[in-house]
């Protein structure tokens, strides 16, 4: 059972030394088969981790390591901590004490789930750049109704903050926003209830002016995933980036040579 893990696994008795270990520790930390099979006391298999770089280096190493043999301690129950290491890998290692004076490491190398996670997060903050940097103002709704994401041009529009806002936004509060700072128009019911249907439907565009003054050209459609993704685009912004067309050119006239 234990050979399979792919954790790696050093259970040491109360006497200090190693009493089990399986082949995915020798794997993960690179620790010598013969070395860890000589039962190496704690304090001498995390100076060989420290040796080898397979452990991240703490301000003061003595009390880290005195500290990770304290494990099952009333003052140290169990012991849980991220290593980043040198090499780029990230281990995750959990102690506790089976049995009073025993300790059992376990390390689990989660290189692939922390370099996943932070190519999301560089995802995320790069699609957030992008939509900032639209003059458009846009808004994404879930399938449930939440507010999954919007941007500046959507803040400074309808004086909201929902990018660093922590509290959870839906439809009906929205629309409701959308409502107060506009001028009464028939059209606002129709977007909410375009909004409010589960279904499918064809996209909504129309016009409606905020109470400002500003004209503005809404435009709801569905997004994979059942979203919903809203725009608002003023109406001079729009005019602005038609082309416009060119006058028909008249055709020249041709001059009667003299007679």
């Amino acid at each position: 059972t234990f050979a399979g893990l792919p954790i790696g696994l050093a259970v040491f008795a109360p006497s200090g030394e190693l009493r089990l270990f399986n082949p995915a520790l020798t794997d993960l930390t690179g620790l010598p088969a013969e070395f860890l099979a000589a039962q190496p006391r704690l304090s001498a298999f995390l100076d060989d981790l420290r040796h080898r770089n397979m452990l991240p280096e703490p301000r003061d190493y003595p009390a880290w390591r005195a500290r990770i043999a304290s494990i099952g301690a009333e003052d140290c129950p169990g012991y849980e901590e991220i290593w980043p290491l040198p090499d780029g890998q990230t281990f995750q290692v959990v102690g506790h004490s089976p049995a009073p004076g025993a300790i059992t490491l376990l390390i689990h190398d989660i290189s692939h789930e922390v370099s996943r996670s932070r190519r999301l997060r560089t995802d995320l903050a790069l699609g957030q750049s992008v939509l900032d940097a639209m003059e458009e103002a846009v808004i994404v709704f879930s399938a449930s109704g939440d507010v999954l994401l919007s941007n500046s041009a959507y803040d400074r529009l309808w004086h909201e903050n929902l990018s660093e806002s922590l509290t959870l936004h839906r439809i009906g509060t929205i629309c409701a926003a959308w409502r107060a700072q506009s001028t009464p128009d028939p059209l606002w019911s129709e977007v909410e209830r375009w909004l409010q249907r589960p279904e499918r439907r064809d996209p909504l565009e129309g016009m409606i002016r905020r109470r400002d003054g500003r004209a503005l050209r809404l435009h709801l459609k569905h997004l994979p995933g059942d979203a919903v993704l809203v725009t608002f685009r003023s109406a001079a912004q729009r005019a602005a980036t038609t082309p416009a067309t060119p006058p028909a050119r008249r055709p020249r006239s041709r001059a009667t040579p003299a007679g």
